[in-house]
């Protein structure tokens, strides 16, 4: 019972002597082991200096060994005399290990023995920051305009900015689909942190993208963090402008480009031939008009036959007219004589 009443007092001399709490100082009969992080939070890559201080409450002490659950042995004096006491420090790096089975804190043990049989243990705990991940895409296209049948090559880039390994890559493209990461013709599904892997595709231009005026499109990474949460990155849209060049299309695509409604415009043989651009219905074609343009050109033709009938009706009566002056020019002749 004085032995136990002893052993408080001690632990209490040494938590007001270092100005610790009595649960970060550590006592086992004939000596004292405490252990202190030099930050109370961290996060991958950061370093902690931990700081380890041995005092002999009992005879001397050798074969004096300090061990680190994560750091490993640290070094201290082979022995240690009565009465006095040691400083050891060591440092630690978080790392994404640290971070394993979604961890929210860092805790290590320290032990301490001697070859008198003594042991003495001391833990410390550090709370675990969010780490940060990060997919970086970037995005390029060789050209800013295409034509019909052009071939445009895109460069893709993805880099981990992040401070933990991202697993499980996969780049796509809403145009494109699926992009290949490879590097020396092996899949690249994983990226450390500072690692950065390029793409190459290639998209032809259709006619539907001339429709569309321009070619929009963007890429998207995705990966999984070390506990399998999702890391998603997206490119900015890129955006090639179509440039339309007649001579290259059907008569059945010009009258598409220019508004011409209509499902039989596909099916129509004569339309499927290439586009003259030099014919008169070239101009008229080429012509993309607003909304109301095909009843405005009905119109149009309306008004033009109705001004033919009324200048054939015309001619008509004027050569009516001609004929019945004539007539009557031989009338009087005859009556003369």
């Amino acid at each position: 019972m004085h032995k136990f009443v002893r052993w408080l007092l001690i632990l209490a001399l040494a938590s007001l002597s270092l100005g610790l709490p009595l649960s970060r100082v550590y006592a086992e009969e004939g000596v004292l082991l405490t252990k202190i992080a030099s930050s109370d939070n961290a996060t991958v890559g950061d370093s902690i200096t931990y700081t380890y201080t041995i005092t002999n409450t009992s005879d001397n002490l050798t074969g004096l060994k300090l061990v680190d659950d994560k750091i490993g042995e640290i070094d201290i004096p082979d022995q240690l005399l009565s009465g006095e006491n040691i400083t050891a420090t060591a440092s630690y790096i978080v790392s994404q290990t640290d971070y394993s089975n979604d961890a929210t804190q860092l805790v290590n043990i320290a032990t301490l023995t001697s070859s008198e049989n003594i042991t003495a243990t001391a833990s410390e705990t550090v709370a675990l920051n969010p780490y940060n991940t990060t997919l970086q895409v970037t995005k390029e296209a060789d050209t800013n305009v295409a034509e019909l049948g052009d071939v445009i090559t895109y460069t893709y880039s993805v880099s981990n900015n992040g401070v933990v390994e991202i697993e499980n890559i996969s780049l796509s493209d809403n145009k494109l689909g699926n992009i290949p990461l490879l590097s020396e013709n092996v899949t690249v599904t994983s990226l450390l942190p500072g690692e950065n892997i390029t793409a190459v595709a290639t998209y032809t231009v259709a006619f539907g993208d001339l429709l569309a005026g321009s070619i929009k499109n963007t890429a998207t990474a995705t990966g999984e963090d070390p506990n399998g949460k999702p890391v998603i990155g997206s490119s900015a849209e890129i955006e090639v402008s179509t440039n339309v060049i007649k001579a290259l299309l059907t008569k059945a695509e010009v009258l598409k480009l220019s508004g011409v409604p209509g499902k039989g415009i596909d099916n129509a043989p004569g339309l499927q031939k290439p586009f003259n651009p030099n014919s008169q219905a070239s101009e008229n074609a080429g012509k993309k008009e607003g909304k109301g343009s095909l009843e405005q050109n009905q119109e149009q033709n309306r008004e033009h036959e109705m001004n033919s009938n009324s200048d054939n009706q015309q001619n008509q009566k004027q050569e009516m007219n001609k004929n019945k002056e004539k007539n009557q020019g031989k009338g009087n002749g005859k009556n003369n004589k």
